[in-house]
């Protein structure tokens, strides 16, 4: 491994890529279901199965520039 001008090696701590790896999905799950959320708050659903149909509806709804 090479080092760089601060000594230390020019990959990346296993710390630093979890971290970033959690902060990726953390922004992909924020930007999907926040909108999801937003569709389905405040409805009233009769049971998980309406809850889970009228989130697939929604979704296969989305243009692909939603995804």
């Amino acid at each position: 491994m090479s080092k760089t001008a601060n000594g230390r090696g020019s990959q990346p701590s296993s710390s630093t890529t979890e971290n970033n790896t959690a902060r990726v999905e953390e922004m992909i799950q924020y930007s999907l279901f926040s909108r999801l959320k937003e569709h389905i708050s405040g409805g009233w659903f009769p049971s998980d199965s309406s809850v889970k149909t009228s989130a697939e509806i929604w979704l296969y709804g989305q243009g692909p520039d939603f995804y």
